[in-house]
């Protein structure tokens, strides 16, 4: 098997740098084995001896060709080391563009994470900025509202103390006042008192019969002797006629 696989890769490279001689020697071996097939069976065939013919010349021809046209060959050999080194070249340009487009590409990929990553960071900066500023004017203004408060609460204080102040002031005026009106009344009471006539003392009488032996006309109810009792019809006067 291996054998077979030898001699089939030595077969292609013969073909691929010799292709006439390469032939005419397969042809001339077929040509043999037809044959050697034939002379075992006892047949008699031209076939073979044509193959093998046709093959032999091929070969030889191939071999004239090839040591004939040495230069031709060193010349294809030579054009076609100069292709394979343009194409080495071009394909290694190839590889230095891709490379350097890929750096290229790389590098803008890094410029764009970059700018990316600095907008970002100018954003996150100014919201903080922001939020801080924010912070500050809401402190400001809870400070503000918090010594307006003060100064409220001080303010309604101070004038709870007027008025308190003032209201005591308007009692102990009104206390004044009431002990100087007690003490003039008292004063007054004591003039009138002192020029009032002597009180009458109050009389007694068992009835308005009694009552009319003193006081013939009856009395009136601011009299001494004037009793509910003997005011009967309640016109203010007592036993009268």
């Amino acid at each position: 098997m291996w054998l077979l696989i030898v001699c089939l890769i030595v077969f292609l490279i013969l073909l691929f740098n010799f292709p006439l001689f390469t032939i005419g020697a397969a042809l001339a071996s077929w040509g043999i084995y037809e044959w050697n097939t034939n002379k075992k069976l006892k047949a008699k065939s031209r076939k073979p001896a044509a193959i093998l013919s046709v093959g032999l010349v091929m070969a030889l021809t191939g071999c004239v060709i090839t040591v004939s046209n040495p230069d031709e060959q060193i010349a294809t050999d030579t054009q076609e080391a100069e292709s394979a080194e343009v194409a080495a070249e071009a394909e290694e340009a190839e590889r230095v563009a891709a490379e350097a487009k890929e750096a290229e590409e790389k590098a803008a990929a890094e410029q764009e994470a970059k700018e990316k990553a600095d907008a970002e960071a100018k954003k996150k900066a100014e919201e903080e900025a922001a939020a801080k500023k924010q912070a500050e004017e809401e402190a400001v203004a809870i400070a503000a509202k918090e010594k307006a408060e003060e100064e409220a609460a001080k303010k309604k204080a101070e004038e709870e103390s007027l008025a308190k102040k003032k209201a005591e002031e308007e009692a102990a005026a009104l206390a004044l006042a009431e002990e100087e009106a007690a003490a003039q009344e008292a004063a007054e009471a004591e003039a009138a008192a002192a020029s009032a006539p002597p009180a009458q003392e109050a009389e007694f009488f068992d009835n308005c019969t009694h009552l009319r032996t003193v006081y013939p006309g009856g009395v009136a109810a601011d009299h001494p002797a004037y009793q509910d009792k003997m005011d009967r019809d309640n016109d203010g006067w007592a036993c009268e006629n």
